[in-house]
């Protein structure tokens, strides 16, 4: 009994007094620890009621207040607890106040900024759908002239343009058809572009033999053949020569040869990866004039397998785009048939 100072300790005691009623005064003791027992029960209820009205008061939330009132209820007429349920009321009808005023800043507020956001938003769609592009068209304009945008659009990384012709359809009474190349880079007044479909399908190399892109028939016929049925004089003058690097496999040791001077070429492994993000931007659907010529196209999406210059497994294979766009650098036979998708740069300087 002398140690206690809970609900529980008091009734503990008073059982073990009880145990013994006609010892002493051991009756009148267990009756005393029963009622010491429900003070502290009182006074436990009393405590957990002012945490709540306090929580309240810090965080502004009414069902603080609104618990504090059920348990003050419940000892009401002990210590100040009436008092203190009408302080929570009060605290209610205070914050329900305040709420209000807050809901009516908040509308106020809203009323005020909407037509602004939805200026920002207007701006934005604005700014990226006319304002940027037409900044873009007169950059391009200022720095090439307004021949070359009437003739390609505007040349930047991702766009289309149109540059040649070349027979796609498979009709020729109906002549040739424009040629349209993905822009890959544009730097130093040029672009390097890759045709947006399978032109044709060619042997990498008309022999079964050791060879390299610097050797291959497939380099010679674009060079020439090619170039001279895609484009006229003047479009031939405005592709470059370039130094096409010989690059290597990254997987084999095969030799990749020497770096060669070309017009037109064929990307390498390492140049595919670097302008194609992933497998699906690298799929390429074949014209029907290629599927004619023995491009083989998926079952799947109709998409094709073109070459890279790159070598193979060993000198007699060369790399290649698989239909579902993911590079194969263990390659196929030279003298294979597989599409060709056209590289090239394009110096913008040279439109008359």
């Amino acid at each position: 009994m002398s140690a206690a100072n809970t609900e529980s300790a008091y009734k503990e005691a008073a059982q073990l007094f009880k145990l013994i009623d006609q010892y002493q005064d051991s009756a009148v003791l267990a009756q005393s620890c029963y009622e010491k027992a429900e003070v502290a029960r009182i006074e436990k209820l009393y405590q957990e009621a002012k945490n709540q009205l306090s929580l309240g008061k810090d965080l502004c939330i009414i069902s603080k207040f609104e618990s504090a009132i059920e348990i003050f209820q419940t000892i009401e007429g002990y210590k100040d607890s009436s008092q203190l349920i009408a302080q929570c009321k009060e605290l209610i009808e205070a914050e329900k106040k305040e709420a209000e005023k807050r809901a009516k800043r908040i509308k106020k507020i809203a009323i005020i900024t909407t037509p602004i956001v939805c200026a920002i938003i207007t701006f934005i769609i604005v700014l990226n759908t006319v304002i940027i592009p037409l900044q873009k068209k007169k950059d391009f304009i200022d720095t090439y002239g307004i021949e070359l945008y009437q003739q390609f659009g505007l040349v930047e990384k991702g766009a289309y343009i149109t540059f040649g012709a070349y027979e796609q359809d498979n009709n020729t009474a109906n002549g040739k058809e424009d040629v349209e190349w993905l822009v890959l880079e544009v730097k130093y007044g040029k672009a390097l572009v890759i045709s947006k479909y399978a032109l044709d399908c060619q042997q990498y190399n008309t022999e079964f033999t050791d060879v390299t892109w610097e050797t291959c028939t497939l380099r010679k016929w674009l060079n020439n053949d090619f170039i001279n049925v895609a484009f006229s004089a003047e479009e031939k003058a405005m592709i470059p020569t370039v130094t096409v690097s010989a690059d290597k496999n990254p997987d084999y040791i095969t030799n990749p040869g020497n770096a060669t001077q070309d017009q037109v070429f064929l990307l390498s492994i390492t140049e595919v990866n670097k302008y194609f993000s992933s497998d699906s931007a690298r799929q390429c659907k074949p014209t029907d004039y290629a599927v004619a010529n023995g491009a083989v196209e998926s079952d799947s999406g109709n998409f094709c397998w073109w070459w890279l210059r790159s070598p193979g497994i060993d000198q007699s294979s060369s790399a290649r785009v698989v239909s579902g766009g993911g590079v194969d650098e263990y390659g196929i036979i030279v003298f294979s048939d597989d599409a060709v998708r056209p590289a090239m740069w394009i110096d913008l300087s040279k439109i008359e």
